[in-house]
């Protein structure tokens, strides 16, 4: 079933028109910023695969107060068909790029110095774990990715993926039980104006 949904995933984005534009180009002004910047903006497609499948839209975008220049704060909306779902904001240093007040980082913006083995606290509070290194095809680019892993107390496990010089977040998958029924998630980035590093 998880080899189906994400078959499925693959088949439905490459079918689809992207949910926004690509705002990737070289004219952009934004390619030689400090990432994150004002500005930046990440946008997913997410498909859902448990009691009935759907898909649905994801775009985290980052916006700044003049008076505090050393924080910047990250947007993440969810937009399903029918529901309404409340946005998460987190203030983030950064130089650090942790979640001010708390240990761990956005899910949308890791670290970028990592190793295998090394722990990194995600902003719900587990410790996911980089297990290897991955080339990955993204918006018609060879990126270079971390794999980050954890497993969940209620018996699934969280994979994403982690662009290695830029941090940010590719896209994932997550494999869970709700009862008897075998659930996943799996996302993938759509359109981004952060520049995305070609194979060397």
């Amino acid at each position: 079933m998880i080899k189906k949904a994400a078959t499925l995933l693959i088949s439905l984005t490459a079918a689809s028109i992207l949910i926004l534009p690509s705002i990737y180009s070289v004219g952009n002004p934004s390619l030689g910023k400090k990432i994150p910047f004002v500005g930046m903006t990440l946008s997913y497609e997410v498909y859902f695969m448990g009691y009935g499948p759907r898909m649905h839209a994801r775009m985290v975008t980052f916006y700044g107060d003049p008076t505090e220049p050393d924080y910047i704060w990250v947007r993440d909306s969810e937009t399903f068909p029918d529901e309404l779902v409340d946005d998460r904001v987190f203030k983030i240093d950064i130089e650090t790029r942790k979640i001010v007040g708390e240990e761990g980082y956005s899910e949308a913006l890791f670290p970028t110095k990592l190793h295998v083995e090394d722990e990194v606290i995600a902003y719900w509070g587990d410790p996911v774990t980089i297990v290897g290194s991955q080339k990955m095809s993204v918006m018609g680019k060879t990126v270079d990715a971390w794999a980050a892993y954890t497993p969940t107390e209620w018996g699934g496990y969280y994979t994403m993926y982690y662009e290695k010089k830029t941090g940010i977040w590719l896209g994932g998958n997550i494999v869970w039980y709700e009862d008897d029924t075998l659930c996943s998630w799996a996302m993938h980035l759509v359109s981004t104006n952060v520049p995305l590093c070609d194979e060397d």
